[in-house]
C-alpha cells in the first residue's frame, strides 16, 4: 500500500507592509485598499486585533474573515487620528488553519475504517493539528488640526441698485499639510448692523 499526502502550514503575505495615509484632519477618516493573500493549499481563518488604545483610530475592514486556499482577498484599512500628532501603529494579523471535524474524522474516506481515539471536543489544538501564525502591519500616518487663510477679510459691495449684481472674488489658501473640505454659509448679522441695512457672509 502507497500512502501521499500533502502538509501545509498557514503561510498569508500582505501587498504591503507598511499603509502609508496622509496627514488627516483631527476626527476625519482615511481609507487606503490593500490585499492579504494565502499562499498555502489549506482554508485560513484570520483577524486583526488592533491595540486596545488604537481601536477608535484604525480599522480593519473585513476585520475576521476566511480565506480560500491561494485567495487574493482586498482589504480596507480606515485611519482616523483623535490627536495632533505622528502615529506609527503596528497592528497584530493572527491567521490559523481551519479544522473541519467532518472531513477529518476517523472513516470519513473509507466509512468504517480506522478506530477513534479520542472525542475532538477533548484535544488540544496542536492535537487537532491547528496552527497559528502571526504577521504584523505598520500603518503609517499624522492628525493635523488644519488652517485656512481668506482674504480679503471684508467683501464691501458698496451701493448697488435694486435689480443689479456685482461679483467680488475672495480667496482661500489652506496653509496646513492636510486636505480640508470647507463650506461656505451665509450668516446674518448682528442687530445693530441690520438697522444700517447691512448683511455679512
Amino acid at each position: 500500500m502507497n500512502l501521499q499526502g500533502y502538509c501545509y502550514a498557514p503561510d498569508v503575505s500582505f501587498q504591503q507592509e507598511r499603509i502609508f495615509f496622509p496627514p488627516c484632519y483631527v476626527g476625519v477618516s482615511s481609507t487606503q485598499s490593500f490585499s492579504v493573500k494565502n499562499n498555502s493549499r489549506i482554508p485560513l481563518e484570520y483577524e486583526w486585533r488592533v491595540p486596545e488604545k488604537y481601536k477608535y483610530e484604525v480599522k480593519f475592514h473585513p476585520n475576521k474573515a476566511f480565506l480560500q486556499p491561494n485567495e487574493d482577498m482586498p482589504v480596507m484599512a480606515t485611519f482616523t487620528p483623535l490627536k495632533k500628532k505622528e502615529y506609527g501603529v503596528s497592528v497584530p494579523f493572527y491567521v490559523r488553519n481551519l479544522f473541519d471535524q467532518v472531513k477529518n474524522s476517523i472513516g470519513y474516506f473509507n466509512p468504517g475504517s480506522g478506530t477513534s481515539v479520542a472525542a475532538y471536543n477533548s484535544r488540544s489544538s496542536s492535537q487537532l493539528g491547528i496552527s497559528t501564525l502571526r504577521k504584523d502591519i505598520q500603518i503609517i500616518g499624522a492628525g493635523s488640526d488644519g488652517a485656512i487663510k481668506i482674504s480679503p477679510d471684508n467683501l464691501d459691495f458698496g451701493t448697488i441698485t435694486v435689480g443689479f449684481q456685482k461679483n467680488l472674488a475672495v480667496y482661500i489658501q489652506n496653509s496646513s499639510n492636510c486636505n480640508l473640505y470647507i463650506e461656505l454659509k451665509m450668516v446674518q448679522s448682528s442687530q445693530s448692523d441690520n438697522k444700517h441695512g447691512m448683511t455679512q457672509g
